[in-house]
């Protein structure tokens, strides 16, 4: 009888997983029209018919950065205010020895707390990236120095569709993914 009880429970217990889970099909791609002739775009499969559950798994702009690179710079630890950012900027949070290869970022911040732009010094890289906002607090808008990044939501999940790297009217890459 309790082997009878406890099986129950178990597959009560995966069926309430499973209904938990919204497991859906993705595909990444990646076009871009760096170094080859501009009527030729090169496109990369990053990702093809992988399943994906999104509950686990984030697609935001931090999903496309580590999958594509693309924006490369984003706020550390998502767009909100917080302690991570604030010793990132500071130059006595590093230790004296790595002082000189200190990669430093410093915020500003709008109404709402979220990042409205940082800046990026060190190691070679300097820059001040601008955000705005739709109002579901979702990143629409990159601009670096002439380079523009506009960011599309999918309607059904809201998720991330696609990404467009423009540098000064020049479409240079996209990021494209796809759901079923």
């Amino acid at each position: 009888m309790n082997k009878s009880i406890t099986f129950l429970l178990l597959i009560s217990f995966f069926l309430s997983c499973n209904r938990n889970s919204e497991r859906i099909k993705i595909t990444v791609s990646h076009y871009d029209n760096l170094n080859i002739d501009e009527s030729k775009w090169k496109d990369i499969e990053l990702i093809k018919d992988s399943l994906i559950d999104l509950k686990q798994t984030k697609v935001d702009l931090y999903f496309s950065q580590k999958v594509a690179k693309i924006p490369y710079y984003l706020p550390t630890n998502g767009i909100y205010k917080d302690s991570i950012k604030d010793k990132e900027c500071d130059i006595d949070s590093f230790d004296e020895s790595v002082r000189s290869f200190a990669f430093l970022k410093c915020y500003e911040y709008d109404s709402m707390k979220r990042v409205k732009s940082m800046s990026v010094s060190g190691s070679g890289t300097m820059g001040t990236w601008n955000y705005k906002y739709d109002e579901l607090n979702r990143i629409t808008n990159i601009e670096n120095l002439g380079t523009i990044y506009t960011i599309k939501y999918d309607d059904k999940y809201g998720i991330l569709k696609e990404i467009i790297k423009d540098l000064s009217g020049n479409l240079e890459e996209r990021i494209e993914i796809m759901y079923e």
